[in-house]
């Protein structure tokens, strides 16, 4: 080795390398969103009574996981939790890009009861609404069906997306060991879909 060499200080050296991790971060494809225009709320009133209608989407959440009847995208491969049986505080460290989810979260529990969680925990994801300029970019999230009784043959439902996210190809980041470094899924978290929370009110509409 060369002793007139210059050589870095290593902290130099380290904050070159947590430099090129941060720049890497936060490079990246540019996501934009199409589709219809971008509102908060997605709801519907359909003519069945509450209890009879979130028995139905749980009836059919279920059928569909033991193959005996098939749920439209972008629910195939859900999950049905009834979240009366979560913490009350469940929404709180989901993350949430733009306040989607704060007028959910700013229901009386006892309102958030009888509502419903519908979630591929296996990560699947799926074409929407958000693109690079290489194309579509996939997306995925949890949708939470609300459930407000409209009158006594009538509920209101209404649908929220929970981390809706797209993934954008690979970059560098630490490894899990934190030991060097590897290439791992870009994901970006966005602002929710409109037409997905549209799709799956349509699906609760044929329900009679």
């Amino acid at each position: 080795m060369n002793p007139n060499a210059t050589r870095w200080p290593r902290r130099h050296v380290l904050g070159m390398v947590l430099g090129f991790v941060a720049a890497a971060s936060c490079s990246g494809p540019a996501v934009t969103r199409t589709g219809p225009e971008q509102v908060r709320e997605v709801a519907r009133t359909v003519p069945i009574a509450l209890e009879t209608l979130r028995s139905a989407v749980v009836a059919q959440v279920e059928a569909a996981r033991h193959q005996v009847a098939i749920l439209p995208a972008p629910l195939d491969g859900v999950t049905v939790v009834e979240l009366e049986k979560w913490q009350q505080d469940w929404a709180e460290a989901y993350v949430d890009p733009g306040g989607y989810l704060d007028p959910y979260r700013k229901l009386p529990a006892g309102d958030r009861r009888r509502d419903l969680l519908l979630e591929d925990f296996i990560s699947r994801s799926w074409t929407s609404e958000y693109a690079t300029a290489s194309g579509p970019a996939p997306f995925r999230c949890g949708f939470v069906l609300h459930f407000a009784a409209a009158g006594p043959d009538a509920t209101r439902v209404s649908i929220y997306e929970v981390t809706p996210e797209v993934t954008v190809g690979k970059h560098w980041a630490l490894a899990h060991e934190g030991i060097g470094f590897a290439k791992v899924d870009d994901i970006r978290f966005v602002e929710p879909t409109v037409s997905d929370r549209q799709h799956i009110l349509d699906w609760i509409a044929t329900f009679r």
